[in-house]
């Protein structure tokens, strides 16, 4: 192998640790930028008061799983991710609560480094000749939004039987 065959793996490096920064550190630009790819919505019937960040981070917190924290982002609004240890997907959480309507809302917008990573991917594949990795990074790519898919309606259910509980 050549140099230029690590150079994608360099670009992968710093893309993901500029996501993990602009995640920790709870970046209001990265979790409400992007496009949305995901956006679920549920109706509750018994909404109580909206749960505060600890009660969501409390009952989505489970041993196999891990951690998905919250951070409050506006009035009824939290951002939410898993923590660092578990990773980073391809799609940030956005969670909105309209206790008029007794809805809640999960945006799961395309993460902008992410993005940039899988245009850099396939350009790199086609412009190098190494068209199989085209077809590895459609395989990974699916796998991973079928993942986080899967995370954000795990996290809006939660979401919606915190919500629903009734309050001491």
């Amino acid at each position: 192998m050549n140099e230029a065959t690590y150079v994608p793996f360099v670009v992968a490096a710093i893309l993901v640790l500029a996501d993990l920064v602009f995640s920790a550190t709870w970046s209001d630009w990265y979790f409400t930028s992007g496009p949305v790819l995901v956006r679920s919505i549920r109706f509750v019937e018994r909404a109580g008061t909206v749960p505060s960040a600890e009660q969501l981070e409390r009952a989505a917190t489970s041993f196999f799983l891990g951690r998905t924290l919250f951070r409050e982002f506006g009035a009824d609004t939290y951002a939410f991710r898993r923590s660092l240890l578990a990773g980073s997907g391809l799609l940030n959480g956005l969670m909105e609560f309209n206790p008029l309507h007794h809805t809640v809302v999960v945006h799961g917008r395309l993460a902008l480094f992410s993005a940039a990573f899988v245009v850099w991917w396939f350009v790199w594949a086609f412009t190098t000749g190494f068209l199989e990795m085209v077809g590895m990074g459609v395989l990974v790519m699916a796998a991973l939004l079928g993942v986080d898919y899967l995370y954000m309606q795990r996290t809006l259910s939660i979401a919606v039987k915190v919500w629903s509980e009734p309050t001491a």
